[in-house]
C-alpha cells in the first residue's frame, strides 16, 4: 500500500523535473534553434525555402505542432488504459525514452538530413509533452492535496537548476571565444560537432537522471 507523503518517493518524483527540463532549455530555447538556423541557411539564403518552397522556420514550427498534436490524440486513450491497468509508470518511461532518444538522435542532424532532424524534433516534443502528463498524474497518488503546490514548486526549482547546470556545460562545449577552431572544452569546431554533442548530452542526462524517479515511483499507484 502506497503511503502518501513518503519522502523518498517525493524526492524521486522531483528528480524527474531535474531530468527532463534540460530539453526545454537546450533543445527548444538555447542551442538547437540556433543550430537549425545555421544548418538551413547559407549566406542568408533559406535553403529549405529554395529547395522545398517552405520557409525553414515554418517547417520547424510544423514539426513541433505535430508533436503536440500526436500527444493530444493518443494520450486520452493511453491515460484511460493507464488508469484501468495501473500502468502510469510504464507510459512515463515510454515517453521519457522516446524523448531522450530523439534528443540524442539529433546528433546525426546536419546538412542533407533535414527530414531526419524534423522527425526527431517532433518525436522529442511528443516524448517531453507525453511524459509530463503521466508524471503529473503521479502527484495526487504520492502526496496529500495540501502539499501539491509545495512539491510542484520544488520540482520546478529542481528542473530550473538542472537545466541551467547542463546549459552552462553545453555553452562551454560550443563557445569558441578565441576563434581558433576549438571550443572552451577543446572540441573541434567543425561540422557542427560541438552543438551536436550537446544534443547527445541532453538525451543522456534526461534518461540517466530519470532513473532516480523510476526506481522509487510505484508501479501500480
Amino acid at each position: 500500500m502506497l503511503r502518501k507523503g513518503d519522502r523518498r518517493t517525493i524526492r524521486g518524483w522531483v528528480m524527474y523535473d531535474w531530468a527532463n527540463s534540460v530539453y526545454s532549455l537546450t533543445i527548444t530555447t538555447a542551442i538547437f534553434p540556433v543550430f537549425y538556423l545555421a544548418v538551413t541557411h547559407v549566406d542568408g539564403q533559406d535553403l529549405v525555402l529554395r529547395d522545398h518552397g517552405i520557409p525553414a522556420q515554418s517547417l520547424y514550427s510544423y514539426a513541433l505542432s505535430a508533436g503536440f498534436l500526436l500527444v493530444a490524440v493518443i494520450t486520452p486513450l493511453l491515460s484511460g488504459i493507464a488508469d484501468h491497468t495501473g500502468s502510469k509508470k510504464k507510459f512515463l518511461k515510454a515517453f521519457c525514452y522516446l524523448g531522450a532518444a530523439s534528443c540524442a538522435g539529433l546528433f546525426f542532424f546536419g546538412p542533407g538530413s533535414l527530414w531526419l532532424g524534423l522527425g526527431l524534433v517532433m518525436l522529442a516534443c511528443a516524448g517531453f509533452s507525453g511524459s509530463l502528463i503521466f508524471y503529473d498524474a503521479f502527484l495526487p497518488e504520492i502526496a496529500e492535496p495540501g502539499d501539491h503546490d509545495r512539491i510542484s514548486a520544488r520540482g520546478y526549482t529542481m528542473g530550473y537548476l538542472g537545466s541551467v547546470l547542463l546549459l552552462v556545460l553545453n555553452l562551454a562545449m560550443v563557445m569558441d571565444p578565441d576563434g581558433d577552431g576549438t571550443t572552451l572544452l577543446g572540441i573541434p569546431d567543425r561540422d557542427g560537432l560541438p552543438a551536436r554533442l550537446t544534443f547527445l548530452t541532453v538525451g543522456l542526462w534526461w534518461a540517466g537522471f530519470a532513473q532516480f524517479a523510476f526506481r522509487v515511483l510505484p508501479d501500480n499507484p
